[in-house]
């Protein structure tokens, strides 16, 4: 939803560049020849068109990717819930707002003037893009994944079985499991590590 408001943000803002341009073409020929063209608005919106096709092919694309890997992880400890900052059951004012202020873009851009579309995209750009800044947050750095990888083998070199990807399909004890980063087993005994790695700088890694 983010990148789509945002690609069709600047489509809008392309064809106003390209129109703007069409604009002094016009004006210039019709001054100076006394012809002015009438196809060129329909040529803008066919270069827009194209442009827009190809910006949603890709962003379908990424879409794609990026929900697959958060809703079918190939790693990872637990069930962990795709907005880990809400609370189960929890009412964010916020949300309500937001959601009066897109329904009644929606309204006016149906029923008043279609120039509206453009406050909705807007309206959901503003929305939508602290989201999906929150859910890229989620990937761990690549110091935490060299962390994480570094421990995996020491572990697999003292003979634990690593286990990548665990899930109880018991919603309250994967929402409990999730703060651990990796688990391993050996001979009937479970291993369960958290990570806290120093995100910025070089100091040391506390462990636990």
């Amino acid at each position: 939803l983010s990148e789509g408001s945002i690609m069709a943000l600047m489509l809008f803002g392309l064809y106003g560049v390209l129109r703007l341009i069409a604009f002094l073409i016009e004006w210039g020929l019709s001054r100076w020849l006394g012809w002015a063209p009438t196809w060129m608005g329909n040529v803008l919106l066919g270069i827009v068109a194209v442009i827009g096709s190809v910006l949603l092919l890709g962003a379908v694309a990424v879409t794609a990717d990026k929900l697959k890997l958060w809703v079918f992880p190939e790693t990872g400890i637990g069930n962990a819930p795709l907005l880990p900052w809400a609370k189960p059951g929890e009412v964010s004012p916020r949300a309500i707002i937001a959601t009066l202020v897109v329904l009644l873009a929606v309204g006016l851009s149906v029923f008043v003037s279609p120039y509206f579309y453009i406050a909705l995209q807007m309206c959901l750009a503003a929305i939508s893009t602290p989201v999906s800044a929150k859910l890229e947050m989620r990937e761990p750095s690549d110091r935490n994944k060299t962390v994480r990888a570094a421990v995996k083998a020491m572990l697999r070199a003292c003979g634990y079985h690593v286990v990548d990807r665990l899930q109880t399909r018991r919603l309250e004890i994967d929402r409990i499991i999730t703060v651990f980063d990796i688990v391993a087993y050996r001979q009937g005994y479970a291993l369960a590590v958290q990570l806290k790695t120093d995100e910025e700088g070089t100091s040391s890694i506390p462990r636990s």
